[in-house]
């Protein structure tokens, strides 16, 4: 949800469903999959009639928020496993690494499948 606090919600959304888009991949860490934190760069903008305050909701509840919003405009989601942690992709090219096992990256997905399956 990188760059939400550019424009309101409301902006992103239309242009979505203005130029026709079905689906959007949403990139995120193992880490997050794995412990849900809670950023403080995430802000309600004071006109948006959005569900609020977003602030206050961990990264999963808001990432829940957004699901929700696409799935109300008939917009999939394609969840992506970009890295591990938020030190990126080149910190480990793979889906594994000293930190995180691949147990953990299938407990990560798991619980993802968990999350969103209905």
């Amino acid at each position: 949800l990188h760059g939400i606090w550019s424009q309101p919600f409301s902006f992103f959304f239309d242009f979505l469903v203005d130029n026709q888009f079905n689906a959007l991949r949403v990139p995120m860490d193992l880490d997050l999959m794995l412990n849900d934190r809670t950023p403080g760069y995430i802000t309600p903008e004071p006109d948006e009639g959005y569900p609020s305050p977003l602030a206050s909701n961990t990264s999963l509840e808001i990432l829940d928020w957004f699901v929700a919003q696409c799935a109300d405009r008939g917009i999939l989601i394609m969840l992506d496993m970009h890295c591990l942690d938020t030190s990126g992709t080149n910190a480990s090219p793979v889906f594994y690494s000293s930190k995180f096992s691949r147990q953990d990256a299938i407990s990560g997905w798991k619980a993802m499948a968990e999350r969103y399956a209905n």
